[in-house]
């Protein structure tokens, strides 16, 4: 059975500025990290190929559930999977041949790392299943 959503949300979000922040930059940067895969897939390649866009995008949208009902171990885990796609697009931004989407994928890997970090911290010790 899931908590109430709602509740949950009123609680937290209310009972610290910081941590509402957190979750905001969260949900910002994880929803444009997806974008960055979606668009460079849609406009860099002739043909939408599905099997590297789900290579992309499967393992952040495997936290989902978690990340929604704000499990502090689903935050603590995207972390570590996001340390792979930052070193992806640091390699990316120093490569000879690098775009503007290249540049936003590591912006935003960064922003979902460090909001994912204060949100783990921030969130109480009762939401660590």
């Amino acid at each position: 059975m899931l908590p109430n959503l709602n509740l949950l949300y009123q609680h937290f979000l209310t009972q610290h500025r910081l941590t509402r922040v957190s979750i905001s930059i969260f949900w910002l940067s994880y929803f444009g990290l997806l974008a960055v895969f979606t668009f460079t897939r849609l406009v860099a390649d002739e043909h939408f190929l599905w099997a590297i866009w789900c290579l992309q995008c499967i393992p952040l949208l495997c936290f989902l559930p978690g990340l929604i009902v704000l499990h502090k171990r689903a935050f603590l885990w995207i972390c570590f999977v996001i340390l792979l796609y930052f070193i992806k697009a640091v390699l990316a931004v120093m490569s000879e041949n690098q775009t503007t989407a290249d540049i936003l994928f590591l912006i935003f890997t960064i922003a979902l790392f460090t909001s994912a970090m204060f949100v783990a911290r921030w969130l109480p010790s009762s939401q660590h299943r």
